[in-house]
């Protein structure tokens, strides 16, 4: 007679929510996650901002410096009426500010251009370090799948063994059990490691805030109306 068994396994409804998000949630390449985080990253978008600024200074700090032409014109109303007219130009050779100014705007755009440089640099690298967590996360969840239907297919084994009178051991069952569960919860921390990955990336890319929205939205659309 078949020993009886103790059934410990994950709900399959579970393993295939979580399995689903490795399966909806492709990456696209660096370069274009890259582009993306200029695109959203509030921090990236200042320091444009700042350069933006800086250069229309330094367009009215160069303005400053250049001589003034002015046109004059002279008439007279006397007996015998003249008109005259006459090109000034003119500079305060001894306004040093104008060119302080100008120097000073010139090093300052050329430090803000640094600072952007250094921030596309961190992003790039920041980008690359989250894709590649996602990339790892994704192939624990093939691996641990793998590993997960290996294990169902030696439970299976073994209870039709059982089933034929052959198991040498309960124990034998009940072991392989455990291996099946110690499975499924390795392909479930990979399915939530990936989950935290994603949210990681989208963290870089400076879209979370999207997502949300995204997210919420497709939560209203389940909400029935009231009768």
């Amino acid at each position: 007679m078949p020993s009886e068994t103790i059934e410990i396994t994950i709900p399959d409804e579970a393993l295939t929510t979580l399995l689903t998000l490795a399966q909806d949630s492709e990456t696209l390449a660096l370069d274009e996650l890259v582009e993306i985080a200029y695109t959203n990253r509030p921090d990236y978008q200042q320091a444009q901002l700042a350069i933006a600024i800086a250069e229309l200074n330094g367009v009215v700090a160069a303005d400053n410096r250049r001589w003034n032409l002015d046109l004059r014109a002279n008439a007279s109303t006397q007996d015998f009426s003249e008109t005259s007219t006459e090109l000034v130009l003119t500079r305060l050779l001894e306004d040093e500010s104008t060119e302080t100014a100008f120097r000073r705007n010139q090093v300052t755009q050329q430090q803000l251009r640094n600072d952007l440089d250094s921030l596309s640099s961190d992003i790039q690298l920041d980008v690359a370090d989250q894709l590649r967590d996602v990339t790892s996360a994704r192939n624990r969840i093939e691996s641990s799948r793998l590993a997960r239907e290996l294990a169902e297919q030696r439970l299976e084994n073994a209870r039709a063994r059982e089933r034929r009178g052959r198991t040498r051991d309960i124990f034998e069952v009940l072991e392989l059990q455990n291996d099946l569960v110690e499975a499924q919860n390795s392909e479930v921390n990979a399915a939530i490691d990936l989950a935290d990955a994603i949210a990681s990336l989208n963290q870089s890319l400076g879209t979370t805030l999207d997502i949300w929205e995204e997210q919420v939205e497709a939560s209203q659309l389940l909400v029935l109306p009231s009768l």
